[in-house]
């Protein structure tokens, strides 16, 4: 391997031939995250150190799973209903904002007639409660890509969404919580139908500066104000042969692991 001094990968090479190296990280050095991250690979699969990696297991051979992509962590949902990165970032002030850079998810669209599979981003505090506004009521993701359904999205955040092959953004105005705040950031795959490939690649993570404050609240509309009414069994009748459901967005609820979609 080619290293100088100051440990930069020499660049320049005789022209027909290729780089004697592999740049671990892209960043056209090495350091000890480079071992790291080889040490992470045969041990765990390659994905960046920086971010932790879970998954709902159905099976150890088929469930979601961390690749990568162009130094990027590739999340993969295999037949995990929820497959995930975390990681934890740190405000360096009160008027900071999160944003989330990623590419287009690739839905696996193999499944028809079936739940839908969904890309979420979440912020999350120490004890796991979301720190910004959802994308809805009864929701507690602020961002929310679901297969053959635009991106949603809360107040405070703005979104720039792009097609394949271009980088797309989710912005979270933390304007207000303190300095060196720990803050989750959670990006998410959840799969309920029998497909297994969805995937999305995260490009960064970062802290940039804000100056309009966060929202503080958001409208809840009146279907959802009113007051629950019983319902008489009595009255109700069994039309499940003839209705064909058409699923729209889907949702996992962090605190109760209970899935929500849209009919």
């Amino acid at each position: 391997m080619n290293i100088s001094n100051h440990g930069s990968l020499v660049q320049d090479v005789p022209p027909g031939q290729s780089l004697p190296y592999f740049d671990v990280t892209c960043d056209s050095s090495v350091d000890p995250l480079d071992v790291l991250s080889i040490i992470n690979a045969i041990n765990l699969g390659t994905h960046d150190p920086s971010w932790n990696f879970s998954a709902s297991n159905n099976s150890i051979a088929t469930s979601g799973h961390v690749g990568i992509s162009s130094c990027s962590p590739l999340l993969v949902e295999g037949d995990s209903l929820a497959t995930q990165l975390n990681k934890t970032v740190v405000l360096p002030d009160s008027t900071s904002a999160i944003r989330v850079s990623f590419e287009a998810p690739t839905f696996d669209t193999l499944s028809q007639n079936a739940i839908r599979d969904a890309f979420k981003i979440l912020r999350l505090d120490e004890l796991g409660q979301p720190l910004t506004l959802p994308f809805g009521a009864n929701r507690e993701a602020s961002y929310n890509w679901s297969e053959n359904v635009e991106a949603a999205f809360g107040p405070g955040t703005q979104s720039t969404t792009l097609p394949s092959g271009f980088i797309s953004t989710a912005t979270f105005n933390l304007t207000g919580l303190a300095m060196e705040t720990k803050v989750q950031v959670v990006a998410r795959l959840v799969n309920d139908d029998t497909d297994t490939t969805t995937s999305v690649v995260i490009r960064s993570v970062e802290i940039i500066d804000v100056i309009e404050p966060a929202p503080a609240g958001m409208a809840v509309p009146d279907a959802i104000r009113s007051p629950f009414e019983p319902v008489d069994a009595n009255l109700l009748v069994d039309v499940s042969s003839i209705v064909k459901p058409v699923y729209g967005r889907t949702t996992l609820l962090e605190d109760s692991e209970v899935l929500v979609i849209d009919l």
